[in-house]
């Protein structure tokens, strides 16, 4: 009887071992999905951190761009206003530098003489 019950108990323990073993096999197939999902995020993330990085870089030339720009809208108004000016002065009468020495107001050293 002792071998029956020693038969009976090795079969139950077969058993047990045979779901252990199945239950060990889908461990390592989600180990493995695991794995393959964590490749793809770090993919990800690499590739998310060089769109992120060439984002920034694209940024500061957009930002060079404007600067350069409103200074080129600076020089342009300059540039006109020197135009206008210059414009301006042709357009005035011209004045010989003995004129400007008759009209001038005597200086206060002149006036104590």
């Amino acid at each position: 009887m002792d071998t029956i019950d020693d038969c009976a108990m090795l079969v139950g323990f077969d058993q047990q071992l045979d779901y252990v073993e199945q239950m060990l096999q889908k461990a390592d197939k989600y180990n493995i999905r695991l794995v393959t999902e964590i490749d793809n995020l770090k993919n990800i993330v690499q590739a998310n951190q060089k769109i992120l990085h060439n984002l920034q870089s694209n940024e500061a030339h957009m930002k060079a761009l404007l600067e350069d720009n409103q200074k080129a809208d600076l020089h342009a108004k300059m540039i006109s206003c020197a135009k206008r000016l210059k414009r301006k002065m042709s357009l005035r009468p011209r004045i010989s530098p003995l004129t400007v020495r008759r009209n001038r107001v005597p200086s206060r050293a002149c006036r104590s003489k």
